[in-house]
């Protein structure tokens, strides 16, 4: 799909100034009565907070936008996630980091997810984006790929709130938009000397923009922290969040593109919907020590799926709870050169009952699964660094890494036989890595690094339907873990204005989780891949083009460009692993003048995305336009105008889920349309 005039000009433009910059051309002279430059969103840190897993080099961190109630808004701009929007809104999108997590719709595996600290993926390495009110979090921080240390190989994604406690000043927030979308949060809080304690409550709903695509979801947050008199600290954190979700379904290629708000007919009759619950109640104590700090907590969650699909995958409940017990403890010292050495553990315990149901037009038919799902994780990371020089750096660490998935089938088989379904699986591995970094200027640095690492599969992977329609049956698949061995090399740098940062990276995939359906659209169960390979460019880039005591423009941007390609696998020989779109980024002009700001923006995704593993299906390119303006008031008001696809630009976001061969058959209903222009205005007050 070809981009609009006034798309290629906004890109260019903006893409040329900052090519100027880098270069020298264009700096804003700098005096000494200039005050000092911000941070810029985008910068590469160290690890920051009580999780400190995996290598320090190469940490992502950027804001969030102001009250951003959805995910894929919200998340946009971080550099190295990619993030396809499924059927809007709500509903969760599909979120990957180098192409972990593309395999798993509906249900998100790929990361490891937090909160403020808190672990926020189930036990079994799932997790539901759909539970999160983004709007509530100031900062994300990403650290990409199997240098992070843990069991899923996209690495760690943490979400935070300064001070990792919500502000106790009182606030609200109100939005409105497009196709009746309304949402708002309510927050404050009571602090004194010893104890702080805030809380934040939300609400959203749409009849969306699609027929049969209305949600809502409401959450609440609640923080204490407690600071005794002997040193340290105790943080308590309480979450609720219930979306509701109406999901419209797929469609055909053309159709997605030129009448994008139609159903299929199997929608109207199965109407499928997700009723979620979760809850969680967290504790950590913190102290700091004289060498550095330690941290030991628990967090104890529950949740409930109400989930109808489509007919072929049935109806689905699934009920229970998870343990979660973590640490970690920080040593710094100098023996003959400065070094620091972090221990970090996570245990993770459920239980689950899930219930699998034939969908017979929209309601429950008869019973096909009656499962007890008993998931159990457990890392323990060491990870030690050496300052050899004031330009050298050394770091190295391994996690040892146990699962097991234990599943019991309580429903016989058909005609007295035996169901096959239960099964047993645990494992244990050991995930080495290792960095050099070489700062070889003040402003610039190189760092070289080799990791490996696994992930054991979710239930999601493990069980699927099979047989005839309607006639579904539930049936299950043992699978090995999935291996990633990955070298990067990370070039940062900071010159006056323009910080950047470059990474390059080769990743070789052993085991790969293959989630394959028929051209028909019915789950064929998971699989493991043989050999997969992922090599490219990651760039993120901040340029301050000017800035004084009234005004600031600033030029934000980030880039992915990858190949994600079987390794001659001897079905799928060399060709692209479906649902991988070869290059997506963002790009934002931010001004600021007084209390006023102005931002246009563009989010892109280009290339050939195939739908199907044999590359015979895909869907283009599409560049989309966004702008947000407002005025900002020193005293606590706000008000906010937010207009999404502004070109209205017809264009396809994904697929609902990847297919084995689709055979270039355009009629097949796998493709999901992206929105349509939006309007949104928001206000917000605190005080």
């Amino acid at each position: 799909m070809r981009p609009l005039p006034g798309q290629l000009c906004l890109s260019l433009c903006a893409l040329g100034s900052l090519f100027a910059a880098t270069v020298g051309l264009g700096d804003s002279p700098l005096t000494e009565t200039e005050p000092p430059l911000e941070l810029p969103p985008y910068q590469v840190i160290a690890a920051q907070g009580p999780q400190t897993t995996g290598l320090s080099s190469g940490v992502v961190r950027s804001p969030l936008p102001t009250g951003r109630p959805v995910f894929r808004e919200a998340l946009a701009p971080l550099p190295g996630l990619v993030i396809q929007d499924s059927f809007g809104g709500l509903e969760p999108p599909r979120i990957s980091v180098r192409g972990s997590g593309l395999q798993s719709a509906p249900v998100s595996r790929g990361l490891q997810l937090s909160l403020n600290g808190f672990p926020a993926t189930f036990a079994d390495g799932s997790f539901n984006l759909g539970l999160l009110e983004t709007s509530w979090w100031d900062y994300a921080e990403l650290k990409p790929g199997p240098a992070a240390g843990v069991s899923a190989l996209g690495g760690a994604l943490s979400l935070w709130t300064d001070e990792e406690i919500l502000p106790t000043h009182r606030r609200w927030l109100v939005g409105a938009g497009s196709y009746q979308t309304y949402y708002g949060s309510l927050g404050g809080g009571w602090h004194n000397v010893d104890h702080r304690l805030a809380l934040v409550a939300g609400t959203f709903q749409t009849d969306g923009w699609r027929n049969h695509a209305q949600q809502d979801r409401n959450s609440f947050l609640i923080n204490h922290q407690w600071n005794p008199s002997r040193p340290g600290r105790l943080l308590t954190q309480f979450l609720f969040s219930r979306p509701r979700l109406q999901i419209p379904g797929p469609l055909a290629k053309e159709t997605a593109l030129h009448s994008p708000k139609e159903n299929i007919p199997r929608v109207e009759t199965d109407r499928p919907h997700r009723d979620t619950r979760y809850g969680q109640a967290a504790t950590r104590w913190q102290i700091p020590t004289d060498t550095g700090h330690l941290s030991l907590g628990t967090a104890l969650a529950f949740h409930r799926d109400d989930f109808r699909q489509l007919l072929p995958n049935g109806i689905t409940r699934t009920e229970g709870g998870d343990l979660h017990l973590f640490g970690d403890l920080r040593w710094e010292g100098k023996t003959f050169v400065p070094s620091t050495t972090d221990l970090n553990f996570l245990f993770q315990a459920g239980y689950r009952e899930a219930r699998r149901y034939r969908n017979q037009q929209g309601q429950r038919g008869p019973l096909i699964g009656d499962q007890r799902q008993k998931p159990l994780s457990f890392q323990a990371a060491v990870d030690h660094r050496l300052e050899i020089t004031e330009n050298h750096q050394w770091e190295a660490g391994f996690t040892f890494l146990g699962a097991r998935r234990k599943l019991t089938e309580r429903l016989p088989g058909q005609a007295g036989t035996p169901n096959d379904s239960s099964l047993n699986l645990q494992q244990t591995k050991v995930a080495p890595r290792t960095a050099w970094t070489w700062t070889f200027t003040e402003n610039q640095s190189l760092t070289a690094s080799l990791a490996r690492s696994y992930e054991p599969p979710t239930f999601d992977d493990l069980v699927f339907t099979t047989g005839p329609i309607p006639a579904r049956e539930l049936s299950s698949r043992p699978l090995a873990w999935q291996r990633a061995d990955s070298w990067e090399l990370l070039w940062n740098s900071r010159q006056n204005t323009v910080d950047w940062t470059l990474r390059g990276f080769y990743s070789r995939w052993k085991n790969e989780f293959l989630r394959l359906a028929r051209e028909d659209g019915t789950p064929r169960g998971t699989v493991n891949a043989d050999r997969t390979l992922r090599y490219g460019l990651e760039l993120s880039a901040n340029w301050t083009i000017f800035q004084d005591d009234l005004r600031e423009m600033t030029l934000q941007a980030n880039a992915q460009s990858s190949r994600i390609r079987f390794d001659d696998d001897p079905v799928y020989h060399h060709n692209r692993l479906g649902g991988t779109p070869p290059h997506s980024g963002h790009l934002a002009l931010v001004n600021r003048w007084e209390n006023w700001f102005f931002t246009p923006s563009l989010q892109w995704q280009g290339g050939p995305t195939y739908a199907d593993h044999q590359n015979s299906l895909s869907f283009g390119s599409h560049w989309l336009t966004n702008l947000a303006f407002g005025w900002e008031d020193p005293e606590g008001w706000s008000i906010r105008i937010h207009l999404l696809n502004l070109f209205d630009q017809d264009h396809i976001a994904s697929s609902a889920g990847l297919l084995d061969n689709a055979n270039a058959d355009p009629s097949t209903t796998i493709f999901l349309p992206g929105p349509p222009r939006r309007l949104e205005i928001q206000t917000t007050h605190q005080w």
